[in-house]
């Protein structure tokens, strides 16, 4: 099943330009009574960065951000470049190098010097609200929106059309982020901060259909198999999310 940006509905893949189908995954950061081991047992109060989150694409964050903040937006599209290529570099140099290495080899170099580049724009990047400017650590909740691993995810797409998605069933967050207030949040990416909210409190959203349908035709089972994909592999996966799918399987004509 292909990953859907929470607010346009569109499809989510890589591609060679920024803001393209690029796009994040955000969590929100809540306020929580956190317990502190002692001997008497006592709780303060932070922040808890929570594993829920919802896509948003780049191009709907472009579209929402105030114009005099468009350069921050631009810093972090560097930042998030820098970072694939050092994973690209990454990648390289364990497909090429095995047993010991020198540390002069021109692959190990290639990935110091992509890492040493990134950690730099990485530093740099602001931790306040993208959108206003203003500090997200205020008592409310604020969100975290990491870029999604161009490099790994885009070696497990869904679908078979050009161009492929990136696949919710196997998709991993980058090192890039950045984080947004709550009332920015709130007000830009309506259907992301409702969705987040139930998704918090481990309920079914009631405006939205909580079950969606894939529909496997025989054209289809064909076209994968042509690609080499296993359609019960593709089905077990599909089951393996937290989105609850029905699978139609049509049956095929026998072949005389």
């Amino acid at each position: 099943m292909s990953l859907e940006c929470q607010e346009c509905r569109q499809s989510m893949g890589p591609g060679k330009n920024l803001p393209g189908r690029e796009g994040t995954l955000v969590h929100p950061s809540v306020m929580s009574l956190i317990y502190v081991p002692g001997e008497t047992l006592e709780y303060q109060l932070g922040y808890l960065y929570a594993e829920q989150n919802r896509s948003v694409c780049f191009q709907c964050i472009e579209n929402a951000l105030p114009k005099e903040r468009r350069g921050e937006l631009r810093a972090l599209y560097v930042c998030y470049e820098a970072e694939m290529q050092w994973r690209q570099a990454n990648v390289e140099a364990e497909a090429s190098l095995k047993g010991f290495v020198p540390l002069n080899h021109p692959l190990v170099e290639a990935r110091m010097r992509a890492y040493e580049k990134y950690k730099k724009l990485s530093d740099s990047v602001a931790q306040d609200c993208l959108f206003c400017g203003k500090a997200v650590e205020t008592g409310s909740p604020f969100f975290t929106a990491r870029a999604i691993d161009k490099s790994y995810s885009g070696q497990h797409l869904s679908g078979l059309g050009v161009p492929e998605n990136y696949s919710w069933t196997n998709l991993k967050e980058g090192f890039t982020k950045f984080r947004i207030c709550f009332e920015d949040f709130r007000r830009k990416f309506p259907r992301a901060f409702e969705q987040l909210s139930y998704d918090l409190l481990g309920k079914d959203n009631p405006g939205v259909q909580p079950q969606a349908t894939f529909v496997i035709t025989p054209a289809f089972e064909d076209a994968a198999e042509a690609k080499g994909v296993c359609i019960d592999d593709l089905i077990t996966r599909l089951g393996d999310g937290k989105m609850k799918i029905t699978v139609v399987r049509a049956v095929r004509p026998t072949k005389q």
